[in-house]
Formats: C-alpha cells, structure tokens, sequence
C-alpha cells in the first residue's frame, strides 16, 4: 500500500475564500457530492469547477485523512458513482481556526445503504436551502444534522412499570423554517423532526421508534433541548421506485395509527406526524415538490396537504403534559 502523503496542519486563512465556502458548507451537511455543493453553496457555479476545488482539498486522491476534505466512494456502487466527501482532520482544523465548532469526525462507511441514507439526508438539506433561498418570505433559521447532534444527543429519562427508562433519539435532521404572511406579515414556525426512511426496519422496529419519540415529547425531553414545544415528525421515503415508496409510506401511516391506538393517545397526536417520498432531483430542487405541493399525508387522513401553510401551524401541537 501506498502511504498517503502527509499535509502540513492548516493555517487560517491560507485558503481562498471559495475553498473556505466548500469547507463550510460540507461542515453544515456532514458528507455530500460536489453537485450538492454546488446547488448549496454557488449560484451559477460549474459542476466541473467545484468537483475540481473539492478533489484539490481532499489531496488529489480517496480516504487522505488528514486533507481539507476526505474523498472516498460508494462501496459496491454500479459505474462510476459520484464521490462523496466529508471534512477531514485539515478542514476539521481549519474551521476551529476560524472560531467555528466542529465537534464531530465523519468516518466513511463500508454499507452502501447508511450511505445511501446520509446522502440522502443532505439531499434534503440543500433542498431547504435552495426553497428558502427562492422563496424569501420563508427563513430556515436553525439546521442541526444527526452527525452534529451525536456530539450532544437529545435523552430524557423516565419512570414507567419497570423503574427509570432513558432514551436517547437523534433525528436524521431538525429544523426550523418561519413563514412571513401578509401586510403587515404574520410569522408562522415550523420545526421539522426529518426522518429518512430507507425501508430497512420492520413493522415492530418502526413502532418501536416511533414510540420512542412520543415518549421524548411527552417526558418532556424535547423542548429544552430544541427550545420549543412545538413539532411535525416528518418521514421521507426513499426507494427505487414510485410505487414502493407509495406502498411503503401508507404502511407507516398504518403502523403509526395502530401504535397511537394501543397506546391510548388522542388524535392531536395523530397531527404531528407527516408523511411524504422523497422524489427524483428534478422535482426536488428543480420544483421543490415536498415545500410547495400537497405531498404529506397525515397518519388517519387520505388527503394530502402542504406542509408550509397557516392551517399546518394551527395544527402544530405542544409538547403533551
């Protein structure tokens, strides 16, 4: 094996400031390809121009870790799959330099479908972004990733049959987008709890976790910890086809219900839950599907509806006492 070769540790501010954008915003997205950077980061950028800035800060070749940015590649992956990146010790490095926290160390994984699954998260990340970016009377004003929340993860303990229970949930994402409507504007929040579903678990193990983050809610283990009552679990699948993650995503609404039943809860928390799928990149960051249609359904109803609108935020629910 060829030893890689080694980089001396990073100043700051010996980076141009369009290599400085890149390590930021792989910062905000923890592992993404050069085309998400570019829609996230440049208008009017080349996809060429970036993947090149980005393979010159991982050193030219895959798995340098002590570069900028570490390149590696999709395992069992068919034809040239796009590499993929995440902040290496250099670009770990030079961010604290520049007073920014990163507190996290992405490893690459070897399973083609956490990997799957993490891109996917990003993918819709860069959505948000580009939705808020294009429409100006929405605002994303907090993003925290699972990777960022793992350093901290959000737990509450509490007492049931069996004695003390504590629980650790770490949302794929969670953010919060306000919506400025009317003259003089009236503000509406949404945070959104983003769950990526890549139908790997089963019935029991969807319920399981399902379960798990109502009893964060109810226990009172998500307020402090995201500064608001307030929630919409969102779930997205991803698939290969339409009509798996059509099928798959009306068995979770089923499965939610039959929790909510068993569980004895009321139909305001029906209300918090959204479903959708995950479309191709046209429809999402060419037409923003998810942010504009009605594409959600709720758990017990078969209308779909917009997940930013004034009557969602009258649905929105407080955290249950």
């Amino acid at each position: 094996m060829v030893k890689a070769p080694q980089m001396s540790r990073p100043e700051g501010g010996t980076l141009t400031s369009t290599k400085e954008k890149i390590l930021h915003a792989v910062g905000d997205l923890g592992i993404a390809t050069a085309k998400q950077i570019t829609r996230y980061t440049f208008q009017g950028a080349s996809l060429p121009y970036v993947r090149n800035l980005m393979s010159e800060l991982a050193g030219g070749e895959d798995y340098h870790s002590r570069a900028y940015l570490v390149r590696f590649g999709m395992p069992n992956a068919p034809g040239n799959f796009e590499r993929l990146y995440t902040l290496g010790r250099g670009g770990r490095d030079y961010l604290r330099g520049l007073g920014r926290d990163i507190p996290w160390r992405y490893r690459p994984q070897k399973s083609f479908s956490f990997l799957r699954h993490h891109l996917a998260v990003s993918q819709v990340l860069v959505a948000l972004n580009l939705f808020a970016r294009r429409y100006p009377c929405y605002q994303l004003l907090e993003t925290r990733t699972w990777l960022a929340m793992a350093a901290g993860p959000p737990h509450v303990t509490y007492c049931d049959e069996g004695g003390d229970t504590t629980i650790t949930v770490i949302p794929d994402a969670w953010v919060y987008v306000e919506q400025a409507e009317g003259t003089p504007p009236v503000i509406h929040g949404f945070p959104l709890w983003i769950e990526v579903d890549c139908g790997t678990e089963s019935k029991a193990k969807f319920q399981h976790l399902v379960l798990e983050r109502i009893n964060f809610i109810r226990y009172k283990g998500y307020e402090p910890y995201f500064a608001t009552p307030h929630v919409l679990l969102c779930y997205l699948v991803i698939g290969a086809t339409s009509d798996y993650r059509i099928a798959r995503l009306h068995a979770m609404r089923e499965w939610t219900m039959e929790l909510l039943a068993g569980e004895g809860l009321d139909d305001e928390w029906a209300a918090i839950f959204r479903f959708s799928t995950l479309p191709d990149e046209e429809c999402l960051f060419d037409r923003l599907v998810p942010f504009l249609d009605p594409v959600w359904f709720l758990p017990d109803q078969d209308t779909p509806v917009s997940l930013f609108t004034s009557l969602q935020d009258k649905e929105e629910t407080d955290a249950k006492s």
